[in-house]
């Protein structure tokens, strides 16, 4: 599992999620050592970030807490597939396309930067449904540290 840290803002009154607060810059280790996916050129924002995590277990957490927070590697498989696997499939369907219509080289270029611009449209309105956001969203399983 990819594991990063983040620090308890509130948590709900049935214990089951709580508000958590991640610096976006370290949240993947991938990220912070300067070898990230590229998952966040379309829109990524620097600084802290807020975000509703389930709790796994029964951990007793406040506000303040440091919690260790972990993403499954089937939904950072499944992320990726949705980012990259799309447009991947699309352009090789768009070229393959060209290829048999027999278009010009400036036409198959148009044909694959449309089907890239389509598809990653696509893939990028899949991914802010909440219901496709929520598998992506890290769970909260373990307490590192509080407040005193």
């Amino acid at each position: 599992m990819e594991q990063s840290r983040g620090r308890i803002i509130s948590v709900a009154d049935d214990r089951s999620r709580a508000t958590v607060e991640v610096d976006t810059a370290v949240f993947c280790s991938r990220c912070a050592s300067g070898k990230g996916c590229g998952a966040g050129i379309f829109g990524s924002d620097r600084g802290p970030r807020r975000l509703d995590a389930p709790v796994v277990g029964h951990l007793e957490l406040r506000e303040g807490d440091e919690v260790q927070l972990e993403l499954a590697p089937q939904s950072v498989l499944h992320a990726a597939l949705l980012v990259y696997g799309i447009p991947l499939a699309v352009t090789v369907v768009m070229a393959g396309i060209a290829y048999v219509a027999r278009l010009s080289d400036a036409e198959a270029v148009l044909a694959v930067i449309a089907g890239i611009t389509v598809s990653a449209f696509i893939s990028r309105q899949r991914l802010r449904r909440s219901n496709c956001l929520r598998q992506f969203t890290p769970a909260i399983t373990g307490r590192l540290g509080g407040v005193e």
